[in-house]
């Protein structure tokens, strides 16, 4: 192999390692990422994990951990990659489950024939159809409400008042 042509593919290779993605879920196929290359959609970190970059590719063995990445023509920069708390990460028990800092909170998924799964969702995920699911990170089970506007509608939940006796 010419060494020109071994540049250009070592350059299209970080190009799609830094590529923008929107799928973080576990087993998820994010066509911004390489799957043949073990690449998934995490959630990039300064490497002090003080400072969200955003969601792009990476490699699955990155998860956890500090990685080096040098984008063409710069220079090379340690990022930390996070997979924990990104989009349906169960949050039914802790909804502290969710990675805050890159503005995940918890949600609820509702599918087209009605079941509702309880997981993180991401802040471009709120209040759209993401894979024929709904995602409301608003009006959720056992938030406080006024009337029925409040609450997940494809949930199909209702305003409800408790009284104490």
């Amino acid at each position: 192999m010419k060494y020109s042509a071994y540049l250009a593919l070592v350059a299209t290779a970080q190009a799609a390692i830094h590529s923008d993605c929107t799928k973080t879920w576990k087993d998820a196929a994010d066509s911004a990422c390489d799957a043949s290359n073990s690449e998934i959609c995490v959630d990039w970190l300064s490497s002090d994990q003080k400072t969200n970059v955003g969601l792009f590719c990476a490699k699955s063995t990155d998860c956890g951990k500090t990685f080096k990445y040098t984008p063409e023509g710069g220079t090379e920069t340690d990022y930390y990659a996070q997979c924990d708390g990104l989009s349906l990460t169960d949050c039914s028990t802790n909804k502290e489950a969710c990675f805050a800092l890159g503005g995940f909170k918890c949600a609820d998924w509702t599918a087209t024939d009605g079941k509702v799964t309880i997981g993180c969702a991401g802040p471009k995920e709120c209040g759209t159809s993401v894979d024929t699911q709904a995602v409301a990170c608003v009006g959720l089970l056992g938030e406080a409400c006024s009337d029925d506007k409040g609450c997940d509608a494809n949930a199909k939940y209702r305003c409800g008042i408790e009284f104490n006796n």
